[in-house]
């Protein structure tokens, strides 16, 4: 229950900060001011999914997919802010971008699979998804920063 409490403020968090489209923020600031309202804590996520039971999938499913749109409107975030950069930098990210996308069809793909799981199955299918949420979230969190300090050169000159 905490986690999708957790869930919805960080939605919330994303959303109003998304809706501010104020012509004199910076790129970089937008960048930059997105990271601190997304990060989520695996540990004390990892220890309520471990707790997670087979019967409890449905909550798990809505609670991962909810993550995942928390984590596609980071992607479209810093898709925007990429817009608003030079075109070395568009080019130099684009494959980023890419692979930030496929990594969220991944996980959206194991959180389907959910649905399909068995009890002799639900471990395995449980921390997949998890690990796919885990992995997607630490790409988003390296590729927010790495995209801070490709723009940040071309703000200087």
């Amino acid at each position: 229950m905490k986690s999708i409490h957790f869930s919805i403020y960080l939605l919330t968090g994303i959303l109003a900060a998304g809706c501010s489209k104020s012509s004199d923020v910076s790129t970089e600031a937008r960048v930059t001011d997105v990271t601190p309202k997304t990060e989520v804590s695996t540990d004390a996520t990892s220890l309520e999914i471990e707790a997670v039971t087979y019967e409890r999938r449905q909550a798990f499913s809505e609670a991962m997919r909810k993550r995942l749109a928390v984590i596609e409107s980071e992607i479209q975030s810093l898709e925007a802010v990429l817009e608003e950069s030079s075109d070395s930098a568009k080019s130099t990210a684009q494959p980023k971008i890419a692979s930030l996308k496929s990594q969220a069809a991944d996980l959206k793909d194991r959180i389907q699979a959910i649905g399909d799981a068995t009890p002799t199955t639900w471990e395995g299918v449980k921390a997949d998804s998890q690990k796919a949420y885990d992995a997607l979230q630490q790409s988003v969190n390296d590729s927010r920063q790495w995209l801070s300090d490709l723009i940040q050169p071309d703000r200087e000159n």
